[in-house]
C-alpha cells in the first residue's frame, strides 16, 4: 500500500452540473489502524465539487455465514453521503431549474439480505433521502436502475410443495411520493400445483392493513382516487389452467378470479367495500434456440 489508506484519487472534468470534481477514497480500517473484520469493506469518501460544495461520506459492506449457528448466508451494506450544496440542480427533461433544495443534502441507506438453508429469507431496506431530487442528481445510475427506494422489512418462508408464506412491513418516509404503508401485510402462496397431470392451480391469500399517503408536491394527482385513507384488506386469488402443447406452441387456457374486502371505502362513512372480478384467458409461448460453434 504505497499510498497508505488512500485507495483512489478521483478527478472529474468541469461541467455545468457539478463543475470540477475532486475526491479521495480512503480505507477506513487502515486510516484508523484497526484490523479489518473478516468479509467487510469500510471506506471514507472526501469530495469537493466546485459548483456545488464539499461532500463527505462512508460506506460499509459485509457478508457472513451461519449467523447464530443457523446455516445460511447474510450480506448487506450501509452507505452515508452528504453535501453542503450551494448550487442549482440541473435534471434535464425540460423541467428547468430546481433550486429549492435544502442547503445540506444527503442520504442514508441500509440493505441486508439473509437466506437460510431451510428456505427462510429476510430482507431489510432502509432508504432516507433529504429531498426528492437528490438521488437523481448525484446518483443517476442508481436512480435509473436500482429498485425503488422503499423502506421495508420482508420475511418469507418456503413451505415446500410449491407453497410459501410471507410478511412485509413498509413505511413511507418520502413525503414527496404517493405510496402505501403496510402495517403489516401477510400472504400465503400456492404456485403451480398440478392435479391429475392436467390442471395447474395457483392461489394467493392475503391480509393486511394499508395506509395510502399522498405526496406533498403541489401537482395533479395521478388518479381521482388518490385520497389519503386507511383500510384493512383481505383477498383470495385463484387461477386454474390446462396447459397443452400444439406443435411448437405451449398453450395455457386459464380461468382466474379474485375476491377482496376492504374495511373502509375512500369515504370512511361508507363502511366496508367488497370486490369480485374474474375472467378467462390464454397464454402462449414458443422457445427459440440457436447453436454457435
Amino acid at each position: 500500500d504505497p499510498l497508505g489508506p488512500i485507495e483512489a484519487i478521483n478527478l472529474g472534468f468541469s461541467n455545468r452540473v457539478f463543475g470540477g470534481q475532486f475526491g479521495l477514497t480512503l480505507n477506513a480500517w487502515d486510516m484508523l489502524g484497526i484490523q479489518p473484520l473478516d468479509n467487510t469493506k469500510w471506506r471514507f469518501d472526501l469530495d469537493y465539487l466546485t459548483l456545488r460544495g464539499p461532500g463527505l461520506g462512508t460506506s460499509y459492506t459485509y457478508s457472513a455465514k451461519d449467523i447464530f449457528g443457523i446455516p445460511g448466508t447474510t450480506s448487506g451494506g450501509v452507505r452515508l453521503w452528504g453535501i453542503r450544496d450551494t448550487g442549482t440542480d440541473i435534471l434535464g427533461g425540460g423541467r428547468g431549474a430546481n433550486d429549492d433544495h435544502p442547503l445540506y443534502r444527503g442520504r442514508a441507506s441500509w440493505r441486508q439480505d439473509s437466506q437460510t438453508l431451510s428456505g427462510f429469507t429476510l430482507q431489510a431496506n432502509l432508504q432516507l433521502l433529504s429531498d426528492q431530487n437528490f438521488l437523481e442528481q448525484y446518483f443517476k445510475n442508481e436512480f435509473d436502475t436500482d429498485p425503488v427506494q422503499t423502506t421495508h422489512v420482508y420475511g418469507r418462508q418456503d413451505l415446500g410443495y410449491n407453497a410459501a408464506v410471507g410478511l412485509v412491513g413498509q413505511v413511507n418516509v418520502r413525503d414527496w411520493v404517493t405510496d402505501t404503508q403496510w402495517l403489516p401485510k401477510a400472504d400465503f402462496w400456492l404456485t403451480g400445483q398440478s392435479f391429475l397431470d392436467l390442471i395447474t392451480y395457483s392461489s394467493q391469500v392475503g391480509a393486511g392493513y394499508g395506509q395510502l399517503q399522498l405526496s406533498n408536491v403541489p401537482e395533479p394527482y395521478v388518479s381521482p382516487t388518490d385520497v389519503a385513507s386507511s383500510a384493512g384488506r383481505f383477498h383470495w386469488m385463484q387461477e386454474g389452467s390446462v396447459p397443452f402443447t400444439l406443435g411448437a406452441l405451449r398453450l395455457s387456457p386459464y380461468l382466474k378470479g379474485d375476491l377482496a374486502y376492504y374495511t373502509s371505502d375512500i369515504n370512511p362513512d361508507n363502511g366496508g367495500l367488497g370486490r369480485a372480478w374474474g375472467g378467462p384467458g390464454v397464454r402462449a409461448s414458443i422457445p427459440f434456440s440457436a447453436l454457435f460453434p
